[in-house]
């Protein structure tokens, strides 16, 4: 079972989202090598990306539905609401100057 939803691309690589055998991640490829960043417990939703960052909204069992920002390959919980309980944040846009 294998389902990819949700492109955002920069220059030289793209993120991604795929659920593969039930689990849910954002991906990251870098020319032709695929790279999981984060696996969730359901479907992230909303990747934008803006200055250079990725943003989404991503739900685990410790901190609920968050935003989550990807820098330079690395993941990080904004925990808007501490926590198991969600912030449900949504509509993602790139910020533009």
């Amino acid at each position: 079972d294998r389902h990819v939803t949700q492109l955002s691309d920069q220059p030289g690589r793209l993120h991604f989202q795929a659920r593969i055998g039930g689990e849910q991640a954002v991906w990251r490829l870098d020319g032709d090598v695929p790279r999981k960043l984060q696996t969730f417990s359901e479907q992230p939703y909303g990747l934008a990306e803006s200055g250079g960052s990725l943003y989404l909204r991503g739900a685990t069992v410790s901190a609920g539905r968050e935003v989550w920002v990807v820098t330079d390959g690395v993941p990080s919980v904004i925990d808007v609401k501490p926590g198991p309980g969600s912030s449900f944040p949504s509509n993602f846009r790139p910020l533009t100057r």
